[in-house]
Formats: structure tokens, sequence, C-alpha cells
């Protein structure tokens, strides 16, 4: 990652994920999609930017369209007739249609495995593991449990468990806080204000404390990145999150 840029990796190529669409751009910061005939920027979010892309709608109907096709006389057989010389075609039974009971397993065993990479990436989230060290999580997971389905259809690698915690998990466990905080009577906003090294800003962090249940929890809520500190700066940072937790705007203005 030189400049702090992610950049091509040609693992994907064999990658199941990714190797029926994904093609080597001339720009290293760069994956040119097939299907969508377009070209995919992963210098900032690296392998999650064609998680991404994977998801969207336009590129699952492109994929889609671009599956190749079986001929129909892959599902018959040609037959010689001891009686002429003329050929004549049977119908042979074409493969088996997915019954519903295995329907069913197959959406349960997704569904396992989905719970299964959410368990983990909140594991790993609470434990403070890095990203990187879930890079071989399936490989791993697939050696000690051979006879589970779960583990062989596991895939919550590096990039999968930073899209997870960041695009999915966030979200959601901040809506709930926002929720609870804003059906209390009552809360206390807190601000930390410090230096974040690596990126040479001020950085605000945002908690809330109230109560949860019978005992008083302080939650991170929110983070903002800062020039010059001004008491004005800090109002304008603050006020978003207050409104949010339904403080009204207006009685912030000082008269």
């Amino acid at each position: 990652m030189p400049g702090g840029k992610c950049f091509f990796n040609p693992r994907w190529l064999e990658e199941k994920e990714y190797k029926d669409w994904i093609q080597r751009d001339c720009d290293k910061y760069k994956a040119f999609c097939k299907c969508c005939k377009a070209r995919v920027d992963i210098s900032v979010m690296g392998e999650s930017a064609l998680v991404s892309h994977a998801k969207g709608k336009k590129h699952t109907n492109n994929l889609k369209a671009s599956a190749p096709v079986v001929p129909i006389a892959n599902f018959f057989s040609v037959t010689s007739s001891q009686s002429s010389q003329s050929a004549s075609v049977t119908a042979t039974p074409g493969p088996a249609m997915p019954t519903s009971s295995r329907t069913l397993s197959s959406f349960c065993t997704k569904t396992a495995v989905l719970k299964s990479e959410v368990m983990w990436t909140m594991n790993a989230v609470n434990s403070h593991y890095s990203f990187k060290s879930c890079e071989n999580n399936s490989k791993l997971f697939q050696a000690m449990f051979p006879d589970s389905q779960v583990a062989k259809g596991y895939q919550c690698g590096e990039g999968k468990t930073r899209y997870l915690s960041t695009f999915g998990l966030a979200p959601y466990f901040h809506s709930l806080l926002k929720k609870r905080v804003k059906e209390e009577s009552g809360y206390v906003l807190l601000f930390d204000e410090t230096l974040n090294k690596h990126i040479k800003m001020k950085q605000l962090d945002i908690f809330v404390r109230c109560w949860n249940g019978q005992q008083v929890q302080t939650e991170y809520y929110a983070s903002k990145f800062l020039g010059h500190a001004y008491a004005t700066t800090l109002i304008d940072s603050l006020e978003p999150a207050m409104v949010e937790l339904g403080y009204r705007k207006y009685s912030l203005k000082t008269p």
C-alpha cells in the first residue's frame, strides 16, 4: 500500500468471488469489471470496494445476463436405430431440479454462514483484533471443521470483516443507541478533543452517558475532525449529534 493507497491484488483473479468478472486495469489503483464495463476505484477501500460493487443491483443483473447459456441439445441424446440408418432423437432426463427440501437446506446453510460471519466480526471488534488477523480464517475454519457445511461456506476474511463492521454492524448499533437515548428523559453528552497523530488533525470524540436498565453506561457516539478548535467550532461540531438525539436546534443558539 504505497503512499497509503490500496492497489490491485493478482490473487483476486483466482478467487471464486471475483474471477468471473474482475480484470486487471491499466491503473493499478483500479480494477475493471467485465460485466459492467466499468472501472472500480480500490485506492481507498481496497477489497471492500470490490465487495460493495459486487452487491450492486446493476452488477448482479449484468452478471446473470453474462452467464453461459446451456444449449438445449445438451438435454437430449442421439441414438441409432437398428432398423434404419436415420438417427432418432430420444429425450433424456435433464439435470434434476432442486427439491423444496434442498432449497430450504441451502437457504438455512447460507443463513447459518452469514450468522457465523457476523458473530466473528463482532468478536474481532470486541477483542480489538486487526482486520489483517482475519485474512486466512476461512481456510483455518475449513481445516478445523472439515465436516461442517457452515465452515465450507465461510468467507469472512480481512476485507469482508472490515466491510461488515463498518457498513453493517456499526450503523445498526448506532441506530439502536440513538433510539435508546431518545427514549430517555435525560442524558449527558461528553466530548474529548485531542490530536490525531496519523492525520495531523484534532479529533473530537463524542460520547453519551445515560441509564441502561439499572446501571449508567457511557457509549461512544461519533467523531469529528477539526481544524482550529474555537468555541464556535465545538458548537458547530456538537450540534448535529445533539439534534439527532432530540435536542431542539434553536435552543443551542446564544442570545
